[in-house]
C-alpha cells in the first residue's frame, strides 16, 4: 500500500536511533526493499552506507565508491555462540554473501561471492557474460 514505511536501527551505527524509510517493494515480492540517499554530509545514513556497502566491496577487494558503483547482497547466517555460563545460543545476523561491480547501466560486470568458513572469509571472483558473450572484463 502507498505509504508504507519501516524503522531502521543499525547496533555498529548507533543502536539508539532509528530512522523512517519508505517501502519500494511491491507487497507481491518476497524480500523488502527501500532506497536510502546516502549522500556523504548525512551523518547517520552515510554511516550506513559505509558498514553496509563500503565495507563489504572493499573486504572483497574493490575499490569502494560510496555511489551506484556496487550491489551488496546479504544472507542470513547462524553463529552458535557459548555463553559465560557455559550455555550455548544461536544467534542469527545478516552477512554480506555477493559483491557486485556495475556498469554504467546497472547491468554487472563483475560478482565475488563470499565462500565462508567458520572464522573467515575468502572472496571468489566470478566474470559476469555479457550480451556479446566476452566476460566484463573483455569488453
Amino acid at each position: 500500500q502507498a505509504g508504507q514505511y519501516i524503522q531502521l536501527c543499525c547496533d555498529q551505527v548507533n543502536g539508539e536511533e532509528w530512522h523512517p524509510f519508505t517501502l519500494t517493494s511491491a507487497p507481491e515480492e518476497s524480500a523488502i526493499s527501500v532506497h536510502i540517499r546516502c549522500p556523504n554530509d548525512l551523518d547517520w545514513c552515510s554511516a550506513l552506507r559505509r558498514r553496509l556497502v563500503d565495507e563489504p566491496v572493499a573486504a572483497a577487494g574493490g575499490k569502494a565508491s560510496g555511489g551506484f558503483a556496487h550491489r551488496v547482497t546479504y544472507a542470513p547466517y547462524r553463529h552458535v555462540q557459548d555463553a559465560a555460563d557455559g550455555r550455548a545460543t544461536e544467534v542469527t545476523y545478516a552477512r554480506p554473501t555477493v559483491v557486485e561491480a556495475l556498469n554504467p547501466d546497472r547491468t554487472v560486470a563483475e560478482r565475488i561471492t563470499a565462500m565462508e568458513s567458520r572464522h573467515t572469509t575468502q572472496w571468489l571472483p566470478q566474470r559476469e557474460a555479457t550480451a556479446s558473450g566476452k566476460g566484463a572484463a573483455d569488453c
